[in-house]
């Protein structure tokens, strides 16, 4: 037999537990000690990007976007590694290249990917399309580039947030906690 018990939201995220995750708990006479076993799963992954010339940055956003921490890319010829670079850019949140040779590099995500913060991303994800959407249809109507180009830079913004969710989404699901 079993009972629940719950837990302080801030000590489940901090440590990534979610429903049914494993905990470590110890008798001591009339206390419970309750422990996190680990952390959120670091996921690696190597992948091959020889072959994906012009597919590079979509490779790249799709293993960023599907949660994984560590990549190890090798490729052929050494002048891939320009394209690795541009195509972790504006949309790959806290990714970075620590390490490269001169047919691999690893690529690990260097800041922690706080689920917690999803609610109020999506949210500004919202408010910034309506804002290129309004900004958008008056640079239109006036005819004034300029206005245009600043939509766009809101566009980039809002696939760099929508990037990001998706890959809260993935590492850690969605749900009400």
């Amino acid at each position: 037999n079993t009972l629940t018990i719950t837990l302080p939201r801030g000590w489940t995220q901090k440590f990534g537990l979610q429903a049914g995750s494993e905990l470590q708990v110890e008798e001591h006479n009339q206390q419970l000690l309750i422990s996190a076993q680990q952390g959120p799963e670091i996921r690696h992954k190597e992948v091959d990007l020889s072959q994906f010339d012009l597919l590079i940055p979509r490779a790249i956003h799709a293993l960023y976007k599907k949660g994984y921490d560590e990549l190890t890319v090798h490729f052929s010829p050494p002048a891939l590694l320009s394209q690795i670079h541009k195509a972790m850019g504006n949309e790959t949140i806290g990714y970075e290249v620590v390490k490269q040779g001169e047919k691999y590099c690893k690529i690990k995500a260097i800041s922690e990917v706080l689920k917690a913060e999803s609610d109020s991303t999506l949210r500004r994800i919202f408010l910034t399309l309506i804002a290129m959407a309004k900004e958008g249809l008056q640079a239109i109507e006036r005819d004034d580039r300029q206005a245009l180009e600043n939509a766009r830079n809101l566009e980039e913004t809002n696939n760099r947030l929508t990037t990001f969710c998706r890959r809260i989404i993935n590492k850690y699901g969605y749900g009400e906690a």
